[in-house]
């Protein structure tokens, strides 16, 4: 039912096989394709967007295969957006005469054998995403120190157990 009524607002879906996620990040850049950094993204059971945060390493909370496969030999994944990406990139958004700051959404997931796979582009986003706030409110933080940032509502008190927005600032 939930199909039928997202195909009559939006014309379309996009199916995606379910995959054993190890870390979900976005990869910031300014409007000239510089890397800004990265930040973890926390997403629900659905891949839905719950919070973001910022540590001294994008896979800090990860296990020693995870920390490998990230930095280890030629540092893969981390040129594959120093480099190869912005080269990628460019021309599609020189063509489409857009001029601005870019987050990419991304992943590492593990495959039926166990071995962890990177999953370079999800989603790409032409504007001001909230891993960029994140990025730029964990700049004004003491360095080093991690951050989480989350969009609550007032819903949200009773699963933190407090009354009001000031005593959620508390916690």
């Amino acid at each position: 039912e939930w199909l039928v009524k997202i195909l009559e607002e939006q014309g379309t879906v996009v199916v995606e096989p379910k995959l054993e996620r190890v870390l979900d990040f976005s990869v910031q850049y300014d409007q000239e394709l510089r890397l800004l950094g990265y930040t973890q993204l926390h997403n629900d059971a659905y891949g839905r967007f719950q919070a973001c945060s910022v540590h001294r390493a994008v896979t800090a909370g990860g296990d020693e295969q995870l920390m490998r496969y990230f930095y280890g030999g030629v540092r893969h994944v981390e040129r594959y957006y120093e480099e190869t990406f912005p080269s990628l990139i460019r021309p599609h958004l020189q063509r489409l005469s857009y001029e601005g700051p870019l987050g990419v959404d991304t992943m590492i997931a593990r495959d039926a054998d166990g071995e962890l796979r990177h999953h370079p582009v999800i989603e790409i986003n032409p504007r001001y995403t909230m891993g960029r706030v994140a990025l730029e409110l964990g700049r004004q933080v003491v360095k080093g120190v991690s951050m989480r940032f989350e969009i609550l509502s007032r819903r949200d008190f009773k699963r933190y157990e407090v009354a009001s927005l000031v005593e959620l600032a508390s916690v």
